[in-house]
């Protein structure tokens, strides 16, 4: 959806910049460049802006997927620890553990 609003802002940015060199004659004759600058600016932010929105979904995305491991073993070591006062977390179940989790990922 937001690739679909980028490529509509930049169709726009473009057919302004056409309409601009088609009619360059025009625009400074009359001293107009001005106001078109400042629209192809305009929708020059409005794409900016929305490829700035899908930069952070993905950057958030990358921070979820590296993260994920890590909590995993830290959600399940933490409910080993709480179901029962019995159970003791030493090296060995931990690293097995650990080791276990790292094939699943795979």
């Amino acid at each position: 959806r937001l690739w679909a609003k980028i490529l509509e802002f930049k169709d726009k940015r473009v057919k302004a910049i056409t309409e601009i060199v088609n009619s360059i004659k025009v625009l400074k004759l009359y001293a107009w460049e001005g106001s078109f600058m400042d629209q192809v600016l305009k929708l020059r932010l409005q794409e900016t802006n929305t490829l700035s929105s899908i930069m952070k979904l993905g950057t958030i995305q990358i921070a979820i997927i590296v993260a994920t491991p890590f909590l995993v073993s830290l959600v399940s070591f933490t409910a080993f620890i709480l179901i029962s006062n019995n159970n003791i977390l030493d090296a060995n179940k931990a690293f097995v553990s650990l080791l276990l989790f790292n094939i699943m990922s795979k």
